[in-house]
């Protein structure tokens, strides 16, 4: 649905409908004034079949569409599950971290929207999570999955996290160590491969992968405290709908 295949012969059908209407109104000046009953009753019959063809169309159409609504729908609500079972996983964490679940951060008039932020004494990370099934491959070319999903590439996302995130800190002095993590929450995927930009965990892997981190500086309470009223001020919550 996503890719129009199936939205293509609902279009045709509207399309030949019309046509035969339209034919059935031209087709007795085109082919003579003197139109025998036969052949009014057979351009009547025409437009009787191409308002036939229009009205199953718009039917189609508007099943078509119900069902890729509730396949965005079933998505968004698999995504957040996946969001909601990383904030609960990252509420374990010790009190020497601060957590930002599901936010818009903004820098520069741009907003990026960021699953999770940690600020923690061993750095600042970037969490993104990911409820995917199916076998999963990283790379820093992208993340290709087996299961088609559409939608955006989750290695270009953490790329832009990264940057917008870089640079709010940069611009306000804060030249800090950031790292980036893909958590994956689906028990059945099937993940492989490696990216030299961020790297991946699966759910049960998160909390301590970003306790054992070792960061190329370590922050003291008050740059924590620092960095964590900064996000706070250029983000702000977003809610579920």
């Amino acid at each position: 649905m996503k890719n129009g295949r199936s939205a293509s012969p609902v279009s045709a059908v509207i399309l030949v409908g019309l046509a035969l209407i339209l034919l059935s109104y031209a087709g007795p000046a085109l082919v003579s004034l003197h139109t025998t009953v036969l052949l009014t009753e057979v351009w009547q019959l025409l437009r009787l079949v191409g308002w036939i063809l229009i009205a199953v169309g718009v039917i189609r159409t508007g099943v078509v569409r119900q069902r890729a609504q509730k396949v965005v729908t079933a998505k968004a609500a698999a995504g957040l599950r996946g969001e909601l079972e990383t904030a609960r996983e990252l509420a374990r964490l010790d009190a020497s971290y601060r957590v930002f679940n599901r936010i818009y951060v903004y820098h520069n008039g741009r907003r990026q929207e960021f699953d999770h932020i940690v600020v923690g004494p061993n750095g600042v990370f970037h969490v993104e999570s990911k409820n995917w099934a199916g076998v999963i491959e990283v790379s820093d070319h992208g993340v290709h999955r087996s299961v088609e999903g559409g939608g955006h590439d989750a290695a270009e996302q953490m790329r832009r996290h990264h940057a917008l995130l870089t640079g709010l800190l940069f611009d306000h002095g804060l030249r800090l160590p950031i790292s980036g993590i893909l958590c994956f929450t689906n028990r059945r995927a099937e993940v492989y491969g490696h990216a030299s930009t961020f790297k991946y965990v699966r759910i049960d892997e998160l909390v301590s992968s970003i306790s054992a981190h070792r960061g190329t500086k370590h922050l003291d309470k008050r740059q924590v405290q620092n960095v964590t009223r900064l996000i706070a001020k250029y983000s702000e919550s977003h809610e579920v709908q």
